[in-house]
């Protein structure tokens, strides 16, 4: 084999690998996306009962593999603005958020428990 053919098979191999790197890359990327609405947790730091509650947020998101977002935990401004537009009155408060603007308020009587906000998001 010529030293020009070698240097053909040898870009040939690298491309060929490149592209398959990025393929599983990409393929692992979408497998990971949550399947069904994404949970919006308005909780803070210094509430007990949003403490109480941390636990079974992660459990959730865990069991589910969704997305869940800690609202109030944003360091810009726009957790504020979006729980004055949601019309948040207190914490901890969670939405299911199923479209680009649209929103569904988990009950405050609801027990907040990881069962509890698998059975709603399997409604919406």
């Amino acid at each position: 084999m010529a030293v020009g053919q070698q240097y053909y098979v040898v870009a040939v191999t690298v491309l060929l690998t490149a592209i398959l790197i990025m393929w599983w890359t990409m393929s692992r990327k979408s497998s990971s996306r949550p399947d069904g609405p994404v949970l919006l947790a308005f909780i803070t730091p210094h509430c007990p009962h949003c403490q109480a509650c941390k636990g079974e947020v992660d459990r959730y998101s865990m069991q589910r593999k969704c997305r869940v977002i800690d609202v109030s935990n944003q360091s810009d401004k726009s957790g504020t603005a979006l729980a004055t537009k949601l019309g948040v009155q207190g914490v901890p408060s969670f939405f299911f958020q199923t479209g680009t603007n649209v929103f569904h308020a988990v009950p405050a009587e609801a027990p907040r428990t990881a069962a509890t906000w698998t059975a709603l998001a399997q409604k919406l």
